[in-house]
């Protein structure tokens, strides 16, 4: 939960991470395709559109990592639902990391955009029909100084067995609510295929929303 006074007051519970940055190891997921209970089968659909975000990813970082490893697909609960998730990470050989370039690269994934990204992020922007907001943007820590016991130097005092390292955690922002004036606005969203079944994407989208109307009071 935070608040901005030019964006407001958000509560949100994201799945997703864009990109995890300790010392010169990088880290991130593709996480897409959506069901509603554990012993479903994934289809063709679900697996297609997992793999549309691998390979986004893993061509948006290619340059910058060196031993590139991507695991093998696995099904995660995030809330009421399961995805299907992908960790990818690599090592910088960058004296620094442009952070600003890796964002760019990285987001907006196809998970919340599309492929190719900029003719779905035209399309998206001139059919949608609403503000997405701060919806399906990025939060996190950036820089944060964290005490790395694995290298330990001699400095003083309390010093003495820690090497200060920066913490780069940030998370697309999915799962969210926003707190109005007059009520509170949900967000949720769905990856949508040529394979995809209107029905099946508007009943995944009313399970995604159950995450964050179990934080609402009853009234």
């Amino acid at each position: 939960i935070w608040f901005h006074p030019k964006i407001g007051m958000w509560l949100g519970a994201t799945p997703e991470q864009l990109l995890n940055i300790e010392g010169k190891n990088l880290k991130t997921v593709a996480l897409a395709g959506t069901k509603a209970l554990p012993d479903e089968k994934w289809t063709k659909k679900e697996l297609e559109e997992q793999q549309y975000v691998v390979d986004f990813i893993k061509n948006a970082i290619k340059d910058e990592t060196t031993n590139l490893s991507i695991s093998e697909p696995e099904t995660v609960k995030s809330g009421s639902v399961f995805h299907l998730k992908s960790t990818i990470s690599g090592r910088s050989e960058q004296s620094q990391l442009d952070l600003r370039s890796i964002l760019k690269k990285l987001h907006p994934t196809p998970a919340v955009c599309g492929t190719p990204r900029n003719k779905a992020l035209e399309f998206i922007t001139s059919n949608e029909g609403y503000s997405r907001e701060y919806y399906s943007g990025y939060l996190g820590v950036i820089n944060w100084p964290t005490a790395n016991k694995r290298r330990p130097t001699r400095n003083v005092e309390n010093q003495a067995y820690f090497k200060q390292e920066k913490l780069t955690d940030l998370y697309v922002n999915l799962r969210c609510l926003k707190f109005t004036s007059n009520g509170i606005l949900i967000f949720v969203g769905g990856g949508i295929t040529k394979d995809s079944i209107p029905v099946e994407e508007w009943t995944e989208t009313v399970e995604k929303s159950k995450t964050m109307l179990a934080a609402i009071p009853k009234q």
